[in-house]
């Protein structure tokens, strides 16, 4: 069973864990342009359970 990943804000941008494999993907998109909600959420770090809740959740913070 997969242990999922975790979004967070890594150096100011929005970045994504797999926490199976511990490899880290910064994306482009700057935390900074984010509501501040969206800002402090990321900087607690969002976890989802899988793939398919790990599209929705970034789709949400890049629309």
């Amino acid at each position: 069973m997969s242990a999922g990943f975790l979004i967070f804000n890594d150096g100011g941008f929005v970045a994504v864990k797999d926490e199976d494999s511990g490899i880290v993907q910064r994306t482009g998109y700057s935390v900074s342009m984010l509501p501040e909600a969206d800002a402090e959420a990321l900087n607690r770090g969002i976890h989802c359970d899988d793939a398919r809740a790990l599209a929705a959740t970034l789709e949400d913070f890049i629309s």
